[in-house]
Parts: structure tokens; C-alpha cells; sequence
């Protein structure tokens, strides 16, 4: 969907371009003069305004800065008054007596003589200078001691600003609401000082307040609503307005000229609404001396009106200029568009074919050139058309061949992977190439596996046969240009076989001309190259690289697939040969394990079979029999007899699917019982070994696992023999059984041990052993007596190793001769061998702490009794006697040798046999 602003684009674009070319440049025209001039009128408008309220703004800042600037000359006029005023040489005396005297000794003659001295002169000053309407002197008390105005003598002005401020300097006081005067009033003041130059008094001059009404009566520069006016701190008016609106003397009035001069002490102009609220351009001073603002201001309607007559003018003169342009438009638009016209009707006869039409050239111009290379390039569209049409049907032919190409390269890949042995793959894919593509040779070489040749695995031709049966490989990165391209995994062209230098000339292809190979590349890997040859120069280029590359590419995953379908089919072949061998072993000890074989139906009757099973004679056609397969093994089969003889195929169809349905539950029934074996020689493990680290007694430790052997085993005995240290003999220390046939208890029989071949093997192999038939077994010949007593058929051998050295056994015997023991059963025998080993280990252990224990006890107690008395002869009496009791001897001999001899010296077994101590064995 078009968005409105670009359909918006789109539409005023169509409606543009169907305008004509004159109408087009005659707006082009009009818009190229009335635009600039209309902008350059709106921003003159603009300018104009605001160079008009610049202008206002100037003449009203220059008013204030002329009053302002007035101001400041009066008030320094008035100071130069007063510092006339001030008292001369001659009339000090009379200022030092009324000023000094007084507050000393007072002379009232001499006082009263320059007071009227004083007076005179003061009224004298009033007369010549209009700016005082009266003056007074001040003592330094504030007294009015002499004035101009007899109301004024004899009052205090210390509290006021002038008095105060006028000791200092020359000052001028703000206008004020005098009290005594019932109006607004300017106090001049400044300081009376002695030659010392010491302050003795104030000379104050009361101004005349209409003065400031003078300098806002003003006209100039104010336009028609223009007014300036004076304001004081408290934004009282204090001149009367133009206007008449706000009486002086009444209400605070406000404005931003008048706040910002009045309350910032700054000056400045602007455009603001004043204190009538209208708008108004103005401008204001502030007078610090006097803390009062000029402010004058201009209604901003006047200066807008003056404005609106300049636009009026400029618009009149746009219009004017507008009929002007429109007209010269009309004319150079016609002259431009008529040359254009006929170019335009011969170009449509060209663009119908007719391109023999004349152009007439009779301009110079940018038309002229425009005709004249329309002209040229018709001449040359023409020629171009004719050669077109003829590099058309050559590119035509190159691209069907091409396409050909390709087609025959994809039904090359396609029939080549359709083939999964690796060497008619190779063959195949050669063969069609050579057929398909019309070469001169084909060949596919295959990098070995020390990647140090490429060597030919097929190749066509009486040629390729010859090389294939003698060998023929490349050496990868050095011989020919397949030992380039199986180096660098880049396809390389010989266009002329005769100068290459990386050409192989190969005696049995005389005619190549011209050669390519090209990289078999699976993954990152490069396993080979593919090399076509031809016998015409330069019969390959870059588009040929591209088109059979893409066969290549192809090939050589067919080649990957042949080789992981192979690899594929080899380790299949190794799991299904495995999985059949542990199919048969898994089976053959099923059968070993003494369970039925098999069970004959006969009626309604079921008979167990044996190990061997009678053969039917004289069926006469009537036995089927069906083998039982488990992963193609035959672990059983199914044998039939029919009243009749069977010739139908779907009855034996019928009972070959029973007998594979019975196959599958014959399985699962296996398994299940020897997973349920396993869960059982797991639990008879662990509990052994529970057995071996709790019981610390050894006699109890192998009674226990003697009787759990027995019992996890089903066998009639167990006996746990240990060997002595010399492995001559073993005494048998424990021994469990299910019933005892004599009766007798077999605990401390003594057996043979070297002398038996089985103990012999057991000793050397460390692992267990069964022996069937063992009366008759020539291995335990020297046993015969012990395992007739007890009537052993099977006799089961475990050794016990401790730190790598056989210590003992188990002997597990049974009396069925049908008992079968697998490699799974004495491969738990040898664990349960290693766990009962280390128990004892424990368990002896144990024994030789305790008997250390209670040796280190009968040693305490016999020296306790010795220290019981200090008689010689009564201590060895007691260590003889505690001795023999506590060693169980039939006589002890202590005797003391002071000369040190020694009874039987160098016989030590005499000495331990007499029991015989003397004094330096002690």
C-alpha cells in the first residue's frame, strides 16, 4: 500500500509532467523571478519592522539618555551652587562665629551682626539662581541656625538624610514627602569645614521640584503616542504623563522598563507592556543620585502602522514586477519549445522504427547539438541493432551449451551417487564423463592417508587400465598439475600443454592438448582431484571451472557417502558378529546352568527333556523341525510330528512365525532371569561385605560368611582354609554346611597344599576355579579322602589375597553333578575372595592390640607386686612365681651371675626353653 505522502508525490509529479514543455518553462520562469522577489519582500517586511523598532528604539533611548544626561548637569549645577555658597576668607569670621562660637563662648552682638550678613547673602543667591526656593545653614547638632525662611531657624534636622549624608560630601536628597510643606521636596546639601578642614556645619539649598517637570516636558523624538515621565523608588509617578491617565503624586505604577530600572537599578530598552497595559517600545534610565527612573515609551501600534504602509508599497511593486515576467516568459518560452517540437515529432518517428528519417540541423545552440546527436545516435542504433541481433544468436548458441553442460553435469552426479561401492562409483563417474562431455581422458585421483600422494583410482581408456594396474600416483604438491590442485584446493587449466610447466606429460595420453583439474574437497578437507583432458588447445576457460567444479563438488561427497557407507556396513558386520557371539556364550551358560532343555508334549502329557534329546525314526514325512533364532543364532528348535505327512507351505509359514514369536519370549525370559542373577550375586556381595567391616572376631567373621557362601550359592559346604607360612599346609578354621553327612566337625582338618595341583594354580593364577568331577579330577587327588567323606562332585576354589600374596582359600563344594558355575559366578567369587581377605586383615589386627593390651597389663601387675617389698631375695621369689602363672609355665629359674656368665651362652633356644634369666638379659 502507497503511503499518502509519496501517492501525494506521485500525483502532483503526473499532473506535472503532463504539462507542456512551454507551459512548463514559462512557470519555471515566473517561479524563478516571483519566488526570490516574494521572499526577498517578506524578509525586506521583516527587516523593515524590526529595523523601524531598532530605529524607535534608538530615538527613544537617545531622548532618555539626553534627559538622563540633563539631570546629571543640574545636579551638578546645583552642586556648584552650593560650593559658591560656601564661606570665602572674608566671610569665614561670620560663618566661624554662628557655626563655632555659639556652642563656645556665644557673643549674641557679634552672632546677631553675622546672621544678618549670612541672611543677606543667602537671599542674594536666591535671587540669582532660580534652581533654590530657599537656604539654610546648619550647625553640627542638626540646628538651623540661618535660613532664607524664618519658619526653618531654630528647628533640628539631625535626623535627616541630608543632614547626615551632607557632613560627608555633596549630596542630593531623593525627592520626599515633606511634612512641613505638605508636598514633594529635593534637599541639597553640603559640608561647612574650618581651615582645618574639619566639618563645622551644613550648608542645605531647598530645589525647586518643578524643576524635574522641565525635563519631561518634551516633544521630540516621541512620535504621536510617545511620553516620558520620571518615577521615584516607591513607583510613584512624579511627573505628569502625555496623556493624562495616572494623575503624579496618586498610585504606584508598574512596568517592566520601570521595574527593571527601579528595583535592578539598570537601564536598557525594549518592547513591554507599560502601565496602562498596552504595548509599547521603550526605553529607561535609572538615576542613582536621585534613586528615580526615566522611562520614555512609544506605543508599539504606531510603529506597526508605519511598517504596514512599507509591506503595502512592496506588494505593489511585486504585482508589477510579476505582469513583467510573465510577459517575457510568453517569449522565450516560444522560442525554445518550437526547435524542441520537431525534435520531438522526428524522435517518435524513429522511436517507430522509421530510422532513415531526416533531422534538420539549423541551430547552433544546445538545441542544435541536441539535433545533431540525436542524429548520431540513430546512425549508431542503427548499426548497433544489426549487431545486436548477431551477438544475440551467438550468445544464444553459448548459452544452450552451457546448459547442456550443466544438465549433463547433474545426470553425471545423479548416476554416480546412485552407486555405494567406492571403486564402480569411481569407474562409473569417469566413464560418464568422458561420454557425456566428449574428452580426450578422465581420471579420479584419491589422496592417501599420509597425504603424501595422489594416486589414480580410476581412469578411462586402454591408457588409464595400464596406469591403474602399474600403480600411477602423483606426488601432492610437486608433480603435475593434479599435485598442484590436490596441494592448494584450487582448480588449475593447462591451455597449452606443450609450454606448462606444471604439466605431467604422460607417455601413455600423447594427443593431450589441454588439461584441467579440479579439487575433490569434502568439508575442509581436499581427498583428491579430477582431471579431464582434451585434445584441443585451450579447450577449457573459468566457465568450464565453474560448471564441472560443481560436479566435483558432487562427486566428492559421493565419495564421502561410499566411504562412511562401507565404514557403515564393516562396523555393522563387527556389532552384529559381537552381539550374535554374546547371544551364543549368553545362551550356552543359560543351558550350563542346569535348568531343563526342553519339555516333549505327547497327548495331553509333558515330559522334561535332557541334555540330549531321542530322534524321531521313521516319521515318514511327518517331522517339521523348526529352528528357534535369536539374532540369526539357533539356540533350540521346534521339532514336530503330524499324524499325516505335511506338504502345505503356509502350516510351516504358520508355525516359523511361532517359533520366532517363542524365540523373542525365550529371550526376554533370559534376560529377566539373569538380570534377576545379577540383582542377587549384587545383594549376597553386599551383604559379605557388611560381614567383613562389622565383625571384628574372626572365628565369627568367616562362621558368617562361610554360612551366607551356602546359602547365596546353593552349594552343600564351605570351608575357609588358611595356609601357613610356608604354603605346605592349610587348616580349615571355618566351616558351614546344609546338612553334614558324618556328623563331624571339619574346623582344624589340616589339608595339603603344594602337594595339590589345584592349591598350585590357585597360588599362581589368584583367581577362582571350578572343578567338576573332582574324585576323578587328578588336580585335587591329594584331597580325595576329605571330599569323599563329604561327597564332593563340584568343588569351587576362591583364593584370599592379601597384599598380593594368597593367605588362604574358600572351598565350596556340591554334591549335584548337574551344578554348573559360570564365569560371572566366580568372577563375584573373587570379589566376595578380596572382601573377606581384608576382614580378616582386620580381624587380626584387632587380636594383636588386644593381646598387646593385656601383655602390657600382666607387665604392670608384676611390677606392682615386685615393688612391694625391697627384699632381694622376696622380689625374685614374686617375678618368678608371677611369671609362671601368668605364662602358664611348668618351672621358672631366676638366677643371679654376678660374674656375668650366661648358661648355654650362644644358645638362645636353651635359655627360652629352661626359662633360665640372669642378670644381663634382664
Amino acid at each position: 500500500m502507497i503511503p499518502d505522502k509519496q501517492h501525494e508525490e506521485i500525483s502532483s509529479n503526473k499532473i506535472f509532467g503532463e504539462l507542456s514543455i512551454r507551459s512548463r518553462l514559462i512557470a519555471v520562469l515566473i517561479l524563478i523571478v516571483i519566488i526570490p522577489l516574494i521572499i526577498t519582500n517578506l524578509v525586506g517586511a521583516v527587516l523593515s519592522i524590526d529595523k523601524i523598532q531598532e530605529q524607535v528604539l534608538s530615538q527613544l533611548s537617545t531622548v532618555a539618555d539626553l534627559k538622563a544626561t540633563e539631570i546629571h548637569t543640574w545636579i551638578d549645577n546645583v552642586n556648584a551652587q552650593l560650593d559658591l555658597m560656601l564661606p570665602s576668607e572674608e566671610s569665614y569670621p561670620d560663618w566661624e562665629a554662628i557655626l563655632v562660637s555659639s556652642n563656645e563662648n556665644p557673643d549674641p552682638v557679634r552672632q546677631a551682626e553675622a546672621n544678618i550678613r549670612l541672611q543677606k547673602g543667602f537671599l542674594q543667591s536666591l535671587e540669582r539662581n532660580q534652581s533654590f526656593e530657599e537656604i539654610s545653614l546648619l550647625d553640627m547638632n542638626g540646628l538651623v541656625v540661618v535660613s532664607t525662611s524664618d519658619l526653618q531657624e531654630g528647628q533640628i534636622k539631625s535626623s535627616r538624610r541630608y543632614f547626615s549624608e551632607g557632613l560627608k560630601s555633596f549630596f542630593i536628597n531623593p525627592p520626599y514627602h515633606s511634612p512641613s510643606l505638605n508636598r514633594l521636596s529635593m534637599v541639597a546639601s553640603i559640608p561647612v569645614k574650618d581651615q582645618k578642614d574639619n566639618p563645622i556645619g551644613v550648608l542645605i539649598g531647598r530645589l525647586q521640584f518643578e524643576t524635574l517637570y522641565k525635563f519631561t516636558d518634551v516633544k521630540t523624538g516621541l512620535g504621536e503616542t510617545g511620553e516620558l515621565y520620571l518615577v521615584n523608588k516607591n513607583h510613584i509617578l512624579l511627573t505628569p504623563l502625555r496623556f493624562r491617565t495616572v494623575e503624579p503624586l496618586t498610585i504606584p505604577i508598574f512596568s517592566t522598563g520601570i521595574n527593571n530600572s527601579l528595583d535592578q537599578g539598570a537601564s536598557g530598552s525594549g518592547s513591554y507592556s507599560n502601565y496602562a497595559k498596552s504595548m509599547v517600545l521603550g526605553a529607561y534610565r535609572y538615576i542613582p543620585e536621585l534613586e528615580i527612573a526615566i522611562i520614555t515609551e512609544e506605543e508599539l501600534s504606531e510603529t506597526q502602522m508605519t511598517a504596514g504602509t512599507t509591506v503595502i508599497i512592496n506588494a505593489f511593486s511585486v504585482l508589477a514586477t510579476l505582469i513583467v515576467v510573465i510577459g517575457v516568459a510568453l517569449l522565450i518560452a516560444r522560442r525554445i519549445t518550437q526547435p524542441l517540437e520537431r525534435l520531438a515529432i522526428s524522435a517518435d518517428r524513429i522511436a517507430g522504427g522509421e530510422l532513415d528519417t531526416q533531422i534538420v540541423v539549423d541551430q547552433t545552440d544546445e538545441i542544435g547539438k541536441l539535433a545533431q546527436s540525436i542524429a548520431k545516435m540513430t546512425a549508431q542504433l542503427k548499426e548497433f541493432i544489426t549487431d545486436l541481433e548477431q551477438r544475440v544468436a551467438d550468445r544464444t548458441k553459448e548459452v544452450e551449451r552451457r546448459s547442456i553442460q550443466i544438465q549433463v553435469a547433474s545426470e553425471v552426479a545423479r548416476d554416480t551417487t546412485a552407486v555405494q561401492d567406492l571403486n564402480e562409483l569411481l569407474h562409473r563417474a569417469v566413464d560418464l564423463i568422458r561420454e557425456r562431455f566428449g574428452f580426450y581422458h578422465a581420471g579420479i585421483f584419491l589422496v592417501d592417508d599420509k597425504r603424501e600422494f595422489a594416486i589414480l583410482r580410476a581412469s578411462t581408456g586402454d591408457a588409464g587400465r595400464q596406469m591403474i594396474e602399474r600403480g600411477h600416483k602423483l606426488k601432492v604438491g610437486e608433480t603435475g598439475i593434479v599435485g598442484y590442485v590436490t596441494s592448494t584446493g584450487e582448480a588449475r587449466i593447462a591451455t597449452d600443454v606443450g609450454v606448462d610447466a606444471v604439466h605431467f606429460k604422460n607417455p601413455l595420453l600423447p594427443e593431450t592438448r589441454s588439461e584441467m583439474a579440479l579439487p575433490l574437497i569434502s568439508g575442509n578437507r581436499i581427498i583428491g582431484a579430477l582431471d579431464v583432458q582434451s585434445t584441443i588447445e585451450s579447450a577449457f576457460d573459468q566457465e568450464d571451472i565453474r560448471i564441472l567444479q560443481i560436479l566435483a563438488d558432487q562427486l566428492a561427497v559421493a565419495i564421502e557417502n561410499a566411504n562412511l557407507f562401507s565404514t557403515m556396513n564393516d562396523t555393522l558386520s563387527q556389532l552384529e558378529a559381537a552381539q550374535q557371539e554374546y547371544t551364543r556364550e549368553a545362551w550356552k551358560r543359560f543351558t550350563e546352568s542346569g535348568q531343563a532343555r526342553g519339555y516333549m508334549y505327547r497327548g495331553s502329557g509333558v515330559e522334561t527333556l535332557g541334555e540330549r534329546t531321542e530322534r524321531m525314526e521313521n516319521t515318514d514325512g511327518r517331522q517339521v523341525i523348526i529352528p528357534l533364532k535369536i539374532r540369526d543364532q539357533v539356540v533350540g528348535n521346534i521339532d514336530l510330528l503330524f499324524e499325516e505327512s505335511v506338504s502345505q507351505s503356509d502350516t510351516i509359514s504358520t508355525f516359523e512365525e511361532i517359533a520366532n514369536r517363542l524365540s523373542l519370549v525365550l529371550e526376554s525370559a533370559r534376560l529377566l532371569e539373569e538380570t534377576r542373577f545379577r540383582s542377587e550375586q549384587i545383594k549376597l556381595l553386599q551383604e559379605i561385605t557388611a560381614s567383613a567391616s562389622s565383625h571384628l572376631d574372626k572365628q565369627e567373621l568367616l562362621d558368617d560368611i562361610s554360612q551366607k557362601l551356602v546359602d547365596g550359592f546353593e552349594m552343600e559346604n564351605c570351608s575357609v582354609m588358611l595356609f601357613d607360612p610356608t604354603n605346605e599346609r592349610g587348616t580349615i578354621v571355618a566351616n558351614s554346611s546344609i546338612v553334614t553327612k558324618t556328623g563331624l566337625d571339619y574346623s582344624g582338618v589340616k589339608l595339603p597344599v603344594t602337594g595339590c595341583a589345584a592349591f598350585v594354580n590357585l597360588i599362581h593364577d589368584q583367581k577362582s576355579a571350578v572343578i567338576y568331577n573332582a574324585l576323578e579330577d587328578g588336580r585335587v587327588q591329594e584331597l580325595e579322602p576329605f571330599l569323599a567323606a563329604r561327597g564332593t562332585i563340584t568343588l569351587i576354589l576362591t583364593p584370599l589375597i592379601l597384599r598380593g600374596e594368597v593367605v588362604g582359600a574358600i572351598l565350596l563344594e556340591s554334591t549335584n553333578a548337574e551344578k554348573r558355575i559360570t564365569n560371572d559366578d566366580l568372577q563375584l567369587l573373587d570379589q566376595i575372595g578380596l572382601q573377606v581377605s581384608v576382614g580378616l586383615d582386620v580381624a587380626r589386627l584387632f587380636e594383636m592390640t588386644e593381646d598387646r593390651v593385656r601383655q602390657e597389663k600382666m607387665l604392670a601387675e608384676i611390677s606392682n607386686r615386685m615393688r612391694e617389698t625391697l627384699d632381694v631375695d622376696h622380689v625374685i621369689r614374686t617375678a618368678a612365681r608371677e611369671v609362671r602363672q601368668a605364662l602358664a609355665l611348668n618351672e621358672v629359674v631366676i638366677r643371679l651371675d654376678p660374674a656375668g656368665n650366661q648358661p648355654g651362652s650362644g644358645d638362645k633356644k636353651s635359655i627360652e626353653t629352661s626359662g633360665e634369666i640372669n642378670q644381663g638379659q634382664v
